[in-house]
């Protein structure tokens, strides 16, 4: 409630117990006895303490969250520079991919998604200090979004200034990264509902994007943000948690399994899931499919 309207509230019971007042003292008029006048004189009193207590306690909440959103931006900026630290290490092999990309494009009109995995997996130790700082970015900026601690325009100036760090090679490097590589479902899931990779005009007209046609499903479906509807932001940020969820279960079913064969086979079954496979990963494993594992 805003202070406005507290004052309305303690302006309203004062002059109604001003009009009751002058009524009284009307001669042949008795509204209400000089027992309940008494009872109706002490209220401003106590009211005023109380309104005086919660605005006192909106102060401080709205303190808290502008200290929380400072820390929000520390941290945002520090992890930023790290993040481009880091980015070093990608420059080359993003070049690299946007290059094998490109040519298979203009001469088959097909997606090299083989030779894109197999040179992620290469290059996974020197790029994954990269990835790891640029999830935990994304992290942090969603878990704030979706507790209320900064508001929907916050977030996307947030997303809009980690946007603007990279070069359209490296834009799909980790659009790539995020959808057809098992490592990259974690980042893959904190990307929905970001419009990291731009707006829905951005998708349909490659602003940001040369080579998206084969992701077009998951930038129009998952990745953009629809903050023309807000029922629709809504249900993309409780998306984003049901699907850390489900990516969460995964992990834990592999860890808590004590059989060695159904582990090894769980632990096939993730290195061959991404973005696009989550929701069918599938948690039994038979008897007869352990049978064929040998040590």
């Amino acid at each position: 409630m805003k202070r406005k309207e507290y004052w309305y509230i303690y302006g309203s019971v004062s002059i109604l117990i001003a009009i009751l007042l002058g009524i009284s003292l009307i001669p042949g008029i008795k509204l209400i006895s000089e027992q309940d006048w008494r009872f109706f004189i002490s209220i401003p009193g106590p009211l005023l303490a109380f309104i005086a207590f919660i605005r006192t306690l909106q102060v401080q909440i709205l303190l808290n969250k502008k200290d929380d959103k400072n820390a929000i931006r520390a941290d945002f900026f520090e992890l930023l520079k790290l993040m481009n630290d880091y980015k070093k290490s990608i420059e080359v092999v993003a070049e690299n991919i946007y290059d094998i990309v490109k040519d298979r494009y203009n001469t088959l009109n097909e997606f090299p998604y083989e030779t894109v995995y197999l040179k992620y997996s290469s290059q996974f130790k020197e790029i994954s200090p990269f990835f790891r700082c640029f999830h935990r970015i994304l992290k942090n900026l969603n878990e704030a979004y979706e507790s209320g601690t900064i508001s929907h325009k916050e977030y996307k100036g947030y997303i809009s200034i980690l946007r603007t760090q990279f070069k359209p090679s490296e834009l799909e490097f980790i659009l790539y990264n995020s959808v057809i590589m098992h490592r990259g479902t974690g980042l893959g899931i904190e990307l929905i509902g970001t419009s990291f990779f731009g707006d829905k005009s951005d998708v349909l007209i490659n602003q940001h994007l040369d080579y998206q046609k084969y992701f077009k499903n998951e930038l129009l479906d998952k990745f953009v943000d629809k903050d023309s509807d807000n029922l629709l932001v809504k249900n993309q940020a409780l998306e984003r948690k049901e699907m850390r969820k489900i990516y969460q279960k995964i992990v834990n079913r592999i860890n808590t399994e004590v059989n060695e064969k159904k582990r090894i086979i769980l632990v096939n079954r993730l290195t061959s899931m991404n973005l696009r496979k989550i929701d069918t990963f599938n948690f039994v494993v038979t008897d007869e499919e352990t049978s064929k594992i040998n040590f």
